[in-house]
């Protein structure tokens, strides 16, 4: 948040929970305040954080809520714009777009799409695959691979017939699940893939039911699978080759075998592990999911520094955060405020590193962060083990 902005700059989106579904500005009339004060009045510059008692005074109840939840830096740094339609905080046409579209859903009624998106993404976010896959799976359940189906709509091509077959529209659930070429394939993927039996009117149905019916590691199979599918098709289309099933199946597998040897389960590598310290914290951060990662990751090298540390390795389940972390460049995203504070921070050891784990990796840290749900303010132990994780250690 830039502290040389006016005031009425502040914009919150409001959703399900009691959001407005498009963003406005703050609507509580300006008191105790200058009437072109700037949002650097509303901060304590000794403590660096917001004035609670201050804010609470000034504004509605929920605009004084989202403040709070605004997250700002503990560090001098430059005043900065961001921009919350993509990742990296930049602006893009594409992403004003999509933006738009969103708008345009909402004020139709079509929340519950909406809705059943969101739902479908956070299962897809939970599979262990590559950010491809989770992006080629994403695109195939909102219907935007470029089938012939799609292409035929906006008048790209003249014929929806699949390519392959030349019996059926090429959908996406047609190319990926339901053509004869695609069943040859599923056909000697794990038994519950082979024994499904799902048709549906669109991709987002299928996909849903396709969770009900199989557990993680089929779901990754499939997306992985699935993927390869699509490769092959446009294989035949571009290059006219055309890959054997078998091929497919066993260029499948091995990327299961090899993300699954990539990072095996561990809590700590050590022969006798040892707590040196922990520290749990319950903060309502708004409004990038991404902060609560970014932010407990400073706070870590934050513990680090003060009970003297002087190497540190940082594991991390967000492959987004480790990475910001290790990148020494400036972006502009909310969560990267936090990434540069910690990055500031670890290279004042004599030496550190920062990996990614995948989730059941990093356990440990888990049930410290669904235990400090229940807390109130911040608890560090030092060298003694909390117990939620004592059975664990």
């Amino acid at each position: 948040m830039s502290s040389s902005l006016p005031i009425s700059f502040f914009f919150f989106k409001y959703n399900k929970k009691g959001y407005h579904a498009n963003p406005r500005r703050v609507t509580s009339p300006v008191k105790n305040l200058e009437g072109n004060a700037k949002v650097a009045a509303l901060m304590d510059p000794d403590l660096k954080r917001w004035n609670q008692e201050l804010i609470q005074a000034t504004f509605e109840e929920r605009e004084a809520q989202l403040i709070l939840e605004t997250p700002i830096s503990t560090m001098t740094t430059r005043d900065r714009i961001i921009w919350h339609g993509t990742k990296d905080g930049s602006f893009s046409v594409k992403s004003a777009y999509h933006l738009v579209k969103d708008r345009e859903m909402a004020n139709h009624g079509q929340a519950s799409t909406s809705n059943g998106l969101k739902e479908v993404w956070k299962k897809i976010w939970k599979l262990d695959v590559t950010p491809g896959d989770k992006t080629f799976l994403w695109r195939a359940c909102q219907e935007a691979l470029p089938t012939q189906s799609n292409l035929f709509k906006k008048k790209v091509v003249s014929d929806p017939l699949c390519p392959i077959c030349n019996r059926e529209e090429e959908s996406v659930q047609h190319v990926l699940w339901s053509c004869e070429a695609a069943k040859d394939v599923w056909s000697q993927c794990s038994k519950k893939l082979q024994k499904c039996s799902i048709s549906s009117f669109s991709m987002i149905t299928f996909f849903e039911t396709l969770t009900e019916a199989l557990n993680q590691e089929e779901l990754q199979e499939f997306v992985i699978t699935a993927r390869r599918i699509w490769w092959r098709r446009n294989s035949f289309i571009f290059k006219k080759g055309f890959t054997h099933p078998n091929h497919i199946v066993r260029e499948a597998r091995a990327t299961l075998n090899m993300m699954a040897e990539k990072n095996p389960d561990q809590c700590n590598t050590q022969a006798s592990p040892t707590v040196i310290a922990t520290l749990r914290q319950k903060e309502k951060l708004y409004p990038d999911p991404l902060l609560a990662e970014s932010y407990g990751a400073l706070q870590a090298v934050k513990l680090a520094r003060e009970i003297g540390l002087h190497q540190v390795i940082l594991e991390g389940d967000s492959l987004q955060v480790t990475k910001a972390l290790v990148e020494d460049r400036e972006a502009l995203s909310s969560s990267s405020m936090f990434c540069s504070e910690a990055r500031h921070f670890l290279k004042l050891f004599e030496k550190w590193e920062v990996t990614h784990v995948r989730r059941n990796g990093n356990h440990i840290a888990y049930l410290l962060a669904k235990n400090a749900l229940s807390i109130t303010d911040q608890i560090v132990t030092m060298e003694d083990t909390p117990s939620c994780i004592a059975n664990f250690i």
